[in-house]
């Protein structure tokens, strides 16, 4: 067959298709399926693939496209790219070669027809390096964002406070490895999407409820303790607000209230000691101008009320015996030092 002239170059018809077949954005060919070598090319194809319209039509299909891999192809496996419904072939994710020798991602688009009485397939290429391109940059960043993920979770994992998010509906979209034992479950699965009140009785949590929701309502941050009846434990929570929910860091505190508890239960026996002890005992500052601090009722043994012994700075120095001035000075001194 003799190569056809660029006013010839189309699929036969009248002069519209051969003017849609030329113009058209995308490039597009035809070639003999016998011999695979290129009928006609359009002008969209001489300018990507880079050969001028004589150059292509000496050329065959298989000098032009390429496995994914990037490996030329037989004649074999061009004729069995399938056949749709339609009766359009559709091959995606091939290469082809330009006449510098880059490869160019396609997707191709073929049909069956006839050319002078001769099998022949018309293609249209798409071009989708730039796709792919976004494709693989969205899959590294998605890779990336992956690995952050797993390095913030391996963090949060491994520090002290328990971590636990809820959606403004109120049911956990998020739980690290502490809030799992301290909300007392084995799995995340068995609380992410559950509504929280749905998993714990509200009627004892009054404190946390209240938290939680004027955080969210108020988009400001909220600190608490409160009692949870149930384990007989106390929590302390801090909750960060955002538009889409609320992040709460929540630590069991039962041994520390305990300890709390153990102090001001001393304090109190020993302040009742002290109060009903006959000798006088009063705390003074160890700091200019070492105000009095504490002063028991017996007091009265010196004639003050104690009012009086609080108001003045300096009324246990005033009580002091002369002689004992100098050496209560040095032992202020002395403690300032420690």
């Amino acid at each position: 067959m003799t190569p056809m002239s660029p006013t010839d170059a189309a699929p036969q018809g009248d002069n519209t298709y051969r003017l849609l077949f030329d113009a058209h954005p995308q490039p597009m060919w035809v070639f003999d399926q016998a011999s695979k070598r290129l009928l006609a090319v359009n002008a969209a194809a001489i300018a990507r693939y880079g050969y001028a319209r004589d150059e292509f039509l000496r050329l065959t299909v298989l000098d032009i496209r390429r496995s994914p891999q990037g490996q030329r192809l037989t004649a074999e496996q061009i004729d069995s790219d399938p056949v749709g419904a339609d009766g359009l072939r559709l091959t995606r994710r091939w290469q082809h070669a330009s006449k510098d020798g880059r490869l160019i991602d396609v997707d191709v688009t073929s049909s069956d027809l006839d050319w002078e009485g001769r099998p022949a397939r018309l293609v249209v290429v798409n071009e989708v390096t730039a796709q792919i391109l976004l494709e693989q940059q969205a899959e590294r960043a998605r890779t990336e964002s992956r690995a952050a993920r797993e390095l913030l979770d391996h963090v949060i994992d491994r520090v002290g406070d328990a971590i636990f998010a809820l959606d403004k509906d109120m049911r956990f979209t998020y739980l690290n490895v502490p809030a799992l034992r301290l909300l007392q479950r084995d799995r995340v699965e068995q609380l992410i999407g559950r509504y929280i009140w749905d998993e714990y009785e509200l009627e004892h949590a009054e404190v946390f409820h209240r938290a939680y929701d004027r955080a969210l309502r108020t988009q400001q941050a909220e600190v608490f303790e409160a009692f949870y009846a149930p384990w007989e434990k106390w929590f302390e929570g801090r909750v960060f607000p955002s538009p889409e929910g609320i992040s709460i860091f929540c630590n069991d505190i039962t041994e520390r209230k305990l300890f709390e508890r153990l102090l001001l239960d001393r304090e109190r026996d020993f302040r009742l000691l002290v109060e009903h002890m006959p000798a006088m005992v009063y705390r003074a500052s160890v700091e200019p101008p070492y105000a009095a601090l504490y002063v028991s009722p017996s007091i009265h043994i010196l004639g003050y009320t104690a009012h009086e012994w609080m108001a003045d700075p300096l009324s246990w120095t005033k009580a002091l015996h002369p002689d004992d001035c100098a050496r209560g000075g040095r032992a202020v001194r002395a403690l300032r030092r420690r």
